[in-house]
């Protein structure tokens, strides 16, 4: 099936071709049936700037990528240009499965804080959210409170952008291990993973000042 006529056709129903197709496996095992296709789409999308894309086909590719991105410990690299130009194109149609592929995991939170939402109603995201979180059932309630500060961040990125900071290079594996057993609390730097991911740590918190995802070589 041709990526061009695809992107341009795509309905509903052949979500199937592009969906996280997992074999359960890990490593070197691991496999995504749907993978090479999904992401020939998804060139293409970038190729031509995302124009005339439907707003489900953004959404799809976006769960999906994030699905992958869970089990295969890693992610895509323009992942937050896709993610952005589901927000731009569609508003707050699709806020429901923006949130939820940006919390399945590490690698989606982090590259969500990377958009670029200067020229987003990012402050109308935030208000919706706010008032879905009221009507919300209980699965949803956390969702919707995490997406209520992380539109704030957004916010506040845009009116107070942080200082630099030093700059350290590690690789991924390295940063997630410390991360999650708290080694580079109170301190203040920027990693680099040649892999994926390079991010200013700020504070015991770990507040992310600043997301750049990489495809460089090998170090």
């Amino acid at each position: 099936m041709e990526a061009a006529l695809f992107a341009k056709s795509y309905q509903a129903e052949q979500a199937e071709f592009i969906c996280f197709k997992w074999n359960g496996k890990r490593a070197n095992e691991f496999i995504d049936n749907n993978l090479a296709f999904r992401r020939e789409v998804i060139t293409y999308i970038e190729a031509n700037q995302y124009e005339g894309v439907c707003g489900i086909l953004l959404r799809d590719l976006l769960v999906a990528e994030a699905q992958y991105s869970k089990e295969a410990w890693g992610i895509y690299r323009n992942y937050p240009a896709l993610a952005e130009s589901l927000i731009k194109s569609t508003g707050t149609v699709y806020l429901d499965d923006f949130l939820k592929a940006a919390f399945m995991c590490f690698d989606t939170y982090c590259a969500t804080l990377c958009i670029d939402f200067s020229t987003v109603e990012y402050e109308t995201c935030h208000q919706e959210l706010i008032a879905r979180q009221a009507t919300a059932a209980e699965g949803m309630r956390e969702v919707y409170e995490k997406g209520i500060e992380l539109f704030f961040k957004y916010t506040t990125r845009q009116s107070n952008p942080l200082p630099e900071a030093e700059t350290c290079v590690v690789k991924l594996t390295f940063i997630e291990r410390e991360l999650r057993e708290g080694c580079l609390k109170n301190n203040i730097c920027s990693i680099k993973s040649i892999s994926h991911l390079s991010a200013n740590l700020y504070s015991s918190n770990f507040h992310f000042c600043e997301i750049i995802f990489m495809c460089e070589a090998d170090y």
